[in-house]
């Protein structure tokens, strides 16, 4: 009888393979819009169930690239799973906002082996390429996608849930959040009354600065361990997953969390 049972758990798993090899139809759509910039100084952007990459010009306007994807059982599903998804893009004094609306996926509709093996599913997806002025705020948010940042300068608020950061060549305050994703930061720029917060859950944060950098530093991981490579530092409490110090003197605040990860701090 335990042959018999696993014998038809492979057969199972067999149709169910090829049911979706069959049936699965996946289209995509681009959205392409340019927002000129008046007195406005800062972008928020909120995502689902996408990527994000920003790079910075020298142009006063943001250049919005959505990718828009959905899958499902059939191109008339699909076509209007794509019809449905909604980027909203508004203004609201000095911020643009622009956030993604996705279908509402209804779960009490679907059968025991459709939820089991997720067979007629759908799904539905944006990935963002944005391009915005060198000098201007960032408020970016993603659910099950990777942030990639870029050449700019303000004040940098990045979260993710279930994705990746990596925030290169950047000037001013960084604040990144992530559940189950690496953190990636590199300054060039780090002035007194600014702050880094790096934090994570299940993934190791690498944070590069000028080497000529003033911070207090606070790091400290669960299961991982910490470096942190400069010359002139004092060490003011260390143990094997924690750090205190403070660079080139001290000034401000540096503080790096995570619990499954190494935590590394370089300079340039």
């Amino acid at each position: 009888m335990k042959h018999s049972g696993r014998i038809f758990l492979w057969s199972v798993a067999i149709c169910v393979f090829v049911s979706q090899s069959i049936f699965a139809v996946t289209q995509e759509e681009t959205l392409e819009k340019r927002i000129q910039i008046d007195n406005q100084k800062a972008l928020q952007l909120k995502n689902i169930n996408g990527n994000i990459e920003i790079n910075s010009w020298d142009r006063p306007e943001i250049e919005i690239l959505a990718f828009k994807k959905a899958h499902g059982s059939s191109e008339r599903k699909v076509k209007r799973l794509l019809q449905e998804i909604e980027i909203t893009i508004d203004r609201s004094g000095e911020t643009i906002i622009v956030e993604t609306l996705l279908p509402h996926q209804k779960e009490e509709s679907r059968g025991f082996f459709s939820a089991l093996f997720n067979i007629g599913d759908y799904g539905t997806a944006v990935r963002f390429e944005l391009k915005v002025p060198s000098q201007f705020d960032l408020k970016i948010a993603s659910t099950n996608g990777n942030l990639e940042i870029s050449g700019c300068q303000g004040q940098h608020d990045f979260s993710t849930t279930n994705g990746n950061i990596s925030a290169k060549a950047l000037k001013g305050e960084v604040d990144c959040q992530s559940t189950n994703g690496r953190i990636e930061a590199e300054l060039l720029e780090f002035n007194n009354g600014a702050s880094i917060d790096c934090k994570t859950t299940n993934g190791s944060i690498y944070l590069t600065l000028p080497a000529d950098v003033r911070a207090d530093v606070n790091a400290k991981t669960t299961n991982g361990s910490i470096d942190l490579a400069y010359p002139e530092k004092v060490i003011h409490d260390q143990s094997r997953n924690s750090i205190k110090a403070s660079i080139n003197g001290g000034g401000p605040l540096i503080w790096l969390k995570t619990t499954n990860g190494n935590i590394n701090i370089a300079s340039l």
